[in-house]
């Protein structure tokens, strides 16, 4: 049986492909496919499980928690005051240490009063579930690597300090004789194009040293396999241009609707996920309908992209694409210049990139593919 690596590439662009000689003839010997990325920010999910949205998918998750005061370290609200950001990610992260549950670093605490918050599911993708039902001996680096079990401080440091042990780690599982590994080899495309944007130079230099690097572990784990080795290169989305951004939350302060008394608002990039508190769920739509670059998302896109489960925001609005939410929770105050999980993104830059090679895939016909659609080429039994 031909042993199976996967390779998950952080904010693989389709259009990044012409920088790339290596990918390329992977790409020239197999199929690149460009793929539909996945609204939010829930990665690879729908191509690991085959649908959109399961439950537990989506990164924050809330529900109503009368109690919840006492639930959260009483210290938390120091670090917001004082601390630079990535000081108080810190700081979170050790106060976290002292608490049992689930515990949200990103989200500004003087939301969390209103909010039990959990993170989510641990649950195994399904495409691993089945490839194991099969008799498939996986190796898998959120569950298998010891590394991923020894993150700390940030995932930077994690990823600077571990990643290449970990790599190490996968090589030996290949030489070991699993049928499928699986990993992610890197996130510098999603750095860059964060801070840079996806047409920049920047980028074009990144893309080929990750080419390089691409390169070289292709070459090592074919050697390791010791014989066949199909290969599949997969991304959970490209990178849009940012072309200006808007402040939801002072644009309610306007209104005299105020975040944390009035309703709770998450703002994660390009979507707002709102639950209206003492203010009428009417009055925070009227007050947001006609911000300009945002909408409510429809029942239909709703349903499609985060299900029925008001967990996920009582109201739900996006940006169009190219267009941010600034302050949010990920990036703070700074400025970006690209952005990703668009609701409706159509430049090629935001489309992922696949790549499959060997005959453990099963290839699709369509150059252009939803990101559900991937699952089927991973799993084509």
């Amino acid at each position: 049986m031909p042993t199976q690596l996967l390779l998950l590439v952080d904010a693989l662009s389709f259009e990044y492909l012409k920088w790339m000689p290596s990918l390329q003839r992977l790409a020239e010997d197999g199929k690149a496919y460009s793929v539909k990325p996945a609204a939010g920010f829930r990665g690879v999910e729908p191509a690991l499980n085959g649908e959109w949205t399961l439950p537990g998918e989506v990164p924050f998750r809330f529900k109503r928690a009368p109690d919840s005061p006492s639930r959260f370290p009483p210290m938390l609200g120091l670090g917001d005051a004082l601390l630079p950001s990535g000081l108080n990610r810190i700081y979170r992260l050790l106060l976290s240490k002292g608490f049992p549950g689930s515990y949200p670093h990103l989200i500004p605490s003087i939301l969390l009063h209103e909010f039990q918050v959990s993170s989510g599911t641990s649950r195994v993708p399904t495409v691993i579930e089945r490839w194991e039902q099969s008799g498939k001996k996986i190796w898998w680096y959120t569950r298998d690597s010891t590394w991923e079990k020894k993150k700390s401080l940030t995932a930077r440091v994690y990823r600077k300090v571990y990643r290449p042990l970990m790599l190490e780690e996968a090589l030996d599982a290949l030489g070991a004789g699993s049928d499928v590994v699986y990993l992610e080899f890197s996130t510098i495309l999603d750095d860059v194009g964060h801070r840079y944007g996806p047409n920049s130079p920047e980028m074009g230099n990144a893309c080929r040293e990750f080419d390089r690097d691409l390169s070289d572990w292709v070459t090592k784990s074919r050697t390791q396999a010791g014989g066949d080795l199909s290969i599949g290169v997969i991304s959970d989305h490209g990178m849009s241009e940012v072309t200006g951004s808007v402040d939801i939350e002072d644009s309610l302060r306007q209104k005299n609707l105020i975040n944390g008394r009035d309703y709770v608002g998450i703002w994660n990039s390009n979507f707002a996920q709102i639950w209206p508190a003492k203010a009428p769920i009417n009055k925070v739509e009227d007050s947001i309908i006609d911000l300009p670059k945002v909408r409510l998302l429809t029942d239909e896109e709703r349903k499609e992209w985060f299900g029925e489960d008001l967990a996920y925001g009582e109201i739900i609005l996006a940006t169009e694409e190219g267009t941010v939410i600034r302050p949010n929770h990920f990036q703070g105050t700074k400025k970006v210049r690209g952005m990703h999980g668009h609701l409706h993104a159509t430049s090629l830059e935001s489309r992922a990139l696949a790549v499959f090679l060997g005959p453990e895939f099963g290839m699709a016909e369509n150059q252009e593919l939803e990101m559900p659609d991937l699952f089927r080429v991973l799993n084509p039994n």
